[in-house]
């Protein structure tokens, strides 16, 4: 590893950091956005946590005791359109 690398490689991952926590943030608002807009069409919309099992965050729309999985917040936001949501 060149002086150089030593210098740049704990920046980069100090950018990295950034750019992770800042999409967390973004996820985490937009997520609290689309539960909002469900309520208003009397779905109710959950988000998994990592101990809930393997794999990544999932969600689930759920109205009268029926439940929709939902893989992304993508599909949350397609699906909330199709319940007659805004786009």
């Amino acid at each position: 590893m060149s002086a150089t690398d030593s210098y740049f490689l704990p920046h980069l991952l100090d950018a990295a950091q950034q750019a992770i926590e800042l999409v967390e943030d973004t996820d985490a608002k937009r997520f609290a956005a689309l539960k909002a807009q469900f309520v208003k069409h009397g779905h109710t919309l959950h988000q998994s946590v990592p101990g809930d099992g393997p794999g990544p965050v999932r969600y689930l729309a759920e109205k009268w005791g029926m439940a929709r999985y939902l893989r992304t917040l993508d599909d949350a936001e397609k699906f909330l359109v199709q319940v007659g949501g805004a786009q």
